[in-house]
């Protein structure tokens, strides 16, 4: 009996740990089928926090769903932090554990010049101003989640679980309008919403989006956008906004001036209703609502029960960056260690 209960004591920590290659793939077996303690729930209201580093959340639909139009790469704590540099806010390193690993995407064919929320449309909705993705992956991407520049990767992308019209901070000056994604340094508290007195983070001038403030009730692509080379002026001749904040059991997105807007466009500024619908061909923008899609995300019961299907929830296929790499190759000689000792 002792050395069966050793062999498979042995056996669970070593599992899952000897794939060191560029690449990783998962079996395709449903994690559904494996996992039986998850619950779902559609209609709840926003998480009182959000912590994007430690929940009881499932983030494999996500996973499933991006790995075609993007990639998935595994990161260490470390090198969040590290990309993230000063400011205030959610922040890797208060994370118990030295060696937490997150998994991030980024989309495919982004150029050097590509950055988020550049190929849809700002509508003014109920819940503030609501970003209309052009891009097939955008109500993902774009409505949970962090955003942040990468200086190794480029833009990448941290999943998330709290649903929002848009996670961006603002730029407001005299002629035109500019806004930026947020930041995992934005931790979303419903208590305090997210604001300009508890986010610090800095940007650089070519992260923001610009446009022509007559521009901003049009669709947004590259012909009206203004050039990356007028960022530095605009940025230091525009003032912030940002507030996010809880209204209803819900997230809105304070921005611009919606009377300002058609004034400025002489477009009529119209407050849309914005719902929720549980089917992705039912989402879209209509002339006195804005139905979108809510993914049912699972959630495990605890935290603990997550942690012991890690395994098994991880993007079909990933990279790990070289960090992490160590880290894994370190982690399988400690086990060895632990295996030498029985």
């Amino acid at each position: 009996m002792k050395n069966f209960a050793t062999y498979f004591l042995f056996a669970v920590l070593l599992s899952g740990l000897f794939a060191v290659n560029n690449v990783y793939s998962q079996s395709e077996d449903s994690l559904l089928q494996k996992v039986g303690n998850i619950d779902v729930n559609l209609d709840a209201p926003p998480d009182s926090v959000e912590n994007l580093y430690l929940n009881a959340v499932s983030f494999q639909s996500f996973y499933d769903i991006l790995s075609p139009v993007g990639e998935w790469i595994q990161i260490s704590k470390e090198e969040v932090d590290e990309d993230m540099g000063d400011g205030n806010g959610q922040s890797f390193s208060s994370i118990s554990g030295d060696e937490s690993l997150v998994f991030i995407w980024r989309p495919s064919g982004a150029g050097a010049d590509w950055r988020p929320y550049t190929n849809g449309s700002w509508v003014y909705t109920d819940r503030g101003w609501f970003w209309n993705s052009n891009e097939g992956w955008g109500w993902a991407v774009y409505h949970y989640g962090r955003w942040w520049h990468s200086a190794k990767l480029g833009w990448v992308w941290m999943p998330g679980y709290v649903w929002a019209p848009a996670w961006v901070t603002w730029r407001v000056a005299d002629n035109h309008i500019g806004w930026c994604a947020l930041s995992p340094r934005a931790k979303w508290r419903m208590d305090a919403g997210i604001t300009e007195f508890n986010y610090r983070y800095k940007y650089n001038d070519a992260d923001w989006v610009f446009v022509n403030k007559a521009n901003f009730a049009n669709d947004i692509n590259g012909a009206n956008i203004t050039a990356v080379s007028e960022n530095r002026n605009l940025v230091s001749g525009s003032k912030s906004l940002l507030n996010m904040r809880e209204q209803n059991e819900a997230v809105t997105l304070a921005g611009p001036d919606a009377n300002d807007i058609e004034k400025t466009t002489g477009m009529p500024v119209n407050e849309k209703s914005l719902k929720y619908v549980n089917d992705k061909s039912l989402a879209g923008v209509g002339d006195d609502k804005v139905s979108v899609y809510n993914e049912p995300l699972k959630r495990y019961k605890s935290r603990d029960d997550k942690l012991k299907a890690e395994n098994i929830e991880h993007p079909l296929k990933y990279k790990r960056t070289e960090r992490v790499k160590k880290i894994i190759k370190r982690r399988v000689r400690h086990r060895i260690k632990i295996r030498k000792r029985f």
